[in-house]
């Protein structure tokens, strides 16, 4: 496994995030889970995105087919609170080829929106794949997502704008799945 964040992006990653409106800063130090900062994000656009692109691509497929997960630690204080975790693989030239989105959304079914830290612990194995968005089109999901190409790791408010919003991550990684 490996660290994506940890007070700061992780080695490796370059920050790549999208914004229309609202904000991301990876150095919040309003009350970390861990250490020294905390990523905030708030009061952004429906389909904003903090995207942190892995040089050279990483290739999780061993990852999976040995169960690991994402791991990280979140918190809101809007019960509303619904974002995706995803990634996404690289496009290559091959024909009908495109950036491919494998995903798992995070709603108050997955924790407690109540303003304190709450561990999040997601296998890779259960991501969905959700299709790709590319030149302006959508392309529906067709199987053709690829573990060992990833090209980046983002979280996107999906399902509507977080204003009014204050979300936070900390300690966000690949690991081996605990188990209960």
């Amino acid at each position: 496994g490996f660290y994506i964040y940890k007070d700061y992006i992780g080695e490796n990653i370059i920050e790549s995030s999208t914004l229309g409106a609202g904000k991301v800063n990876y150095y919040s130090d309003n009350s970390p889970a861990y250490d020294n900062y905390c990523i905030n994000f708030t009061g952004v656009d429906q389909y904003g995105k903090i995207s942190l692109r892995f040089v050279p691509i990483k290739d999780l497929s061993w990852l999976v087919y040995y169960n690991y997960a994402i791991d990280f630690y979140v918190r809101s204080n809007d019960p509303g609170t619904q974002f995706d975790i995803r990634f996404v693989d690289t496009k290559t030239d091959y024909p009908g080829d495109h950036p491919w989105r494998i995903r798992r959304k995070i709603d108050n079914t997955v924790t407690t929106w109540d303003g304190n830290w709450h561990h999040i612990q997601i296998p890779l194995s259960s991501f969905t794949e959700q299709g790709s968005f590319d030149d302006g089109q959508w392309y529906d999901p067709v199987g053709a997502f690829n573990w060992h190409a990833i090209d980046k790791l983002e979280i996107v408010s999906e399902y509507g704008d977080l204003v009014g919003t204050d979300l936070y991550f900390d300690n966000i990684k690949i690991t081996p799945l605990l188990m209960p």
